[in-house]
């Protein structure tokens, strides 16, 4: 028999319309009307069920819809489905439209650590179907990840008490405000199309927003830190936006090398929206940085010491190299800096370690003018070694082919390279190549002024494994213990409660996870984690002073409230959370 539910109305989401007809008809709970529905067991709230043929049929005096209409109107298949192939569309609307035993279709998202839980609601519209006389319900758009704005209203969402979007959203900035209203925007406009996304288009989009170098690789710390300081801190944290999500999302749309047939859509429709705030400014990357971003992606910069420096010359944007931390700088006058990993003292530890053309050129006018090497040198403040091997590649680059091959004989030259071959084999594991020049400095001169090309690759393919994962040299300083403690006092003040982990107070201080190499960095990330055990004792205290009608129902909300596996938990534990859920 026909089972009379309500109209389903414009958007309504399916437990919406379910519990509608729930409370009218005095039932307690939604979950034998979903089994009835749907043809088999089926969990409440389910976004992708099983068995819409079933429900067509139990509905096709009230509704007169077919399956695949409730499914792209009723469902989130429009939006799920927008990075996968025809192919797989249509292998998730088979399976939608069929009941199976596991009643859901399963999808493996990576990264599920949004805190963005419970319903979500826009009082403008609950006022608009009031006036109209329709009965309040819930939308789909209102629960899409990311969408905390009526995409019709443009206003800030309701939510639970329990949950934190309604208060991590008061602080944000202008610019962050429109970046998450076109987020909400954009998830509707994709809910309701239904569209579809290739991966080379991301790819396009990042190249020409010029974070791509000239041979291919990714300028991925100028890239993180501008989608980081785009959407602001706040968002990030509730939609689990970071550096490694970053990445991974980098990586799936440039390779192949990442196999997953159901890439979650929220990561590229904010790739959407950065990309093209991106396209309306000029410059190869976004002009503005958020104001709350912290305070050491903003290293002060000390005048330039460059003796050629000139009054018009200025450094250009610092980037931050990922593995080791430091700060790069390059100066107009053609200077290029490293500096520490501390902002704070960048001014103190700024080290030359690149000259650009304007050294060199007044380098060999000096020495056409009858200067000496060393005072050359001297004269625009380089070593008498540097002044040395500008002056040989100079040379070298204006030799003739045929000239440099009649220097030496091909004997001599593969003499050579055997003594090379020997010194790089007998050097240290560690610092191959540097060893080997110590030892056979005149060696390396003959081969690098009359085979310079085989010198180069034998060297690359023989260098140090590694050389990029050296565990970084600097110990945490007082001012860094100090402020890794305040982010950790910040984040203990946070409800819901969030575990305090390593990866999290590097993240909220913007470093990297190389420091943990260093022994007294991953002594005091050690120190600062919170385990297990004290961060339940921290849920059940907050859970004691949470209103009792706020307090989670049942294992579901509380695990997905606190990210705590009900699993691990012993038995004494699970008695004690039970007597903290809200009695109905």
């Amino acid at each position: 028999m026909a089972i009379s539910l309500f109209p389903l109305n414009e958007g309504e989401t399916l437990e919406s319309n379910f519990s509608r007809y729930a409370c009218y008809m005095n039932l307690k709970s939604t979950s034998s009307l979903w089994r009835r529905l749907f043809g088999h067991q089926c969990r409440s709230g389910t976004r992708l069920p099983c068995g819409i043929s079933n429900l067509v049929l139990q509905t096709r005096d009230y509704w007169g819809l077919k399956a695949d209409q409730i499914i792209e109107m009723a469902t989130e298949f429009n939006y799920i489905a927008m990075m996968v192939s025809p192919e797989i569309r249509a292998r998730m609307r088979e399976t939608m439209r069929n009941p199976r035993e596991a009643g859901a279709l399963r999808l493996a998202f990576p990264f599920k650590s949004r805190c963005d839980v419970g319903v979500r609601y826009c009082d403008a519209c609950l006022s608009d179907w009031r006036r109209a006389g329709v009965a309040p319900y819930l939308k789909i758009s209102h629960q899409l990840p990311g969408s905390y704005y009526c995409e019709i209203h443009l206003r800030l969402l309701k939510a639970g008490s329990f949950s934190p979007v309604s208060t991590a959203l008061m602080e944000i900035t202008a610019a962050e405000e429109k970046a998450i209203k076109k987020i909400s925007i954009d998830n509707a406009q994709q809910l309701a199309s239904g569209s579809n996304r290739e991966r080379a288009h991301y790819v396009r989009l990042v190249h020409d927003a010029g974070y791509i170098t000239p041979d291919g690789r990714l300028r991925s710390t100028e890239l993180i830190r501008d989608w980081l300081a785009f959407f602001g801190p706040a968002y990030c944290r509730l939609t689990a936006i970071h550096e490694s999500k970053i990445l991974w999302w980098w990586k799936f749309v440039s390779t192949d090398s990442i196999k997953l047939t159901f890439p979650h859509p929220f990561i590229f429709l904010a790739a959407d929206v950065l990309f093209e705030a991106h396209g309306k400014f000029a410059g190869p990357h976004l002009p503005t940085r958020s104001q709350s971003m912290p305070a050491a992606n903003q290293p002060t910069m000390p005048e330039c010491s460059g003796l050629l420096h000139r009054d018009s010359d200025s450094f250009g944007a610092a980037t931050r190299v990922r593995r080791s931390g430091r700060w790069i700088v390059k100066c107009t006058c053609g200077i290029s800096y490293k500096t520490s990993p501390d902002a704070s003292v960048c001014g103190e530890r700024m080290v030359p370690y690149a000259y650009g053309d304007r050294y060199r050129e007044h380098l060999h006018g000096l020495l056409a003018a009858g200067c000496t090497r060393l005072g050359a040198a001297r004269e625009i403040g380089i070593g008498e070694s540097t002044a040395a091997n500008w002056i040989r590649a100079k040379v070298f680059a204006r030799m003739p082919e045929k000239a440099r091959a009649k220097k030496i004989s091909r004997s001599e030259i593969e003499a050579l390279r055997r003594k090379w071959q020997k010194l790089v084999r007998d050097a240290p594991p560690d610092r191959r190549i540097s060893s080997a020049y110590l030892a056979g400095t005149t060696i390396w001169n003959a081969l690098a002024f009359h085979d310079h090309a085989w010198l180069m690759g034998f060297n690359h393919a023989h260098r140090s494994p590694n050389r990029s994962r050296v565990p970084p040299k600097n110990n945490p300083c007082e001012n860094d213990i100090v402020r890794l403690h305040e982010i950790r006092d910040e984040q203990l003040r946070v409800e819901p409660p969030v575990r305090i982990s390593g990866s999290g107070i590097l993240r909220a201080a913007d470093l990297r996870e190389a420091v943990r190499s260093n022994k007294k960095w991953s002594s005091l990330l050690q120190e600062l984690a919170e385990s297990r055990s004290a961060y339940f004792e921290r849920v059940l205290e907050w859970l004691g002073r949470v209103a009792p009608s706020d307090r989670p129902r049942n294992i579901a909300e509380f695990a997905t409230l606190t990210h705590l596996s009900w699993h691990a938990l012993t038995g004494q534990q699970r008695t004690r959370v039970r007597g903290c859920f809200r009695v109905r």
